[in-house]
């Protein structure tokens, strides 16, 4: 487990910190893709979130899904799978 925390403040007010708890790098069919799993905290809400980013084609293509932090442990399997499922065609 990595983590790396971001703080955003703005006027001496905390808006969010974010925490990144994993990151992996996969290489399918000559293409990179990088995931981050991260938790994001405001004071009214924490969000639980998993990330996918990759470059095919000349652009740069995100995938971000999520749960707030209550539903987290219900959700994370299938958030998981829609993650996974992310991949870039050659056009």
């Amino acid at each position: 487990m990595c983590e790396y925390i971001y703080v955003c403040i703005t006027a001496k007010t905390l808006i969010m910190t974010c925490s990144i708890y994993v990151m992996l790098q996969q290489d399918v069919e000559g293409k990179k893709y990088y995931q981050f799993e991260f938790i994001a905290k405001a004071p009214n809400y924490t969000r639980h979130a998993l990330s996918t980013v990759s470059i095919g084609n000349g652009k740069f293509y995100t995938l971000t899904t999520g749960a707030n932090e209550r539903r987290w442990d219900k959700m994370k399997d299938r958030l998981q799978t829609v993650i996974e499922s992310f991949k870039i065609f050659d056009v």
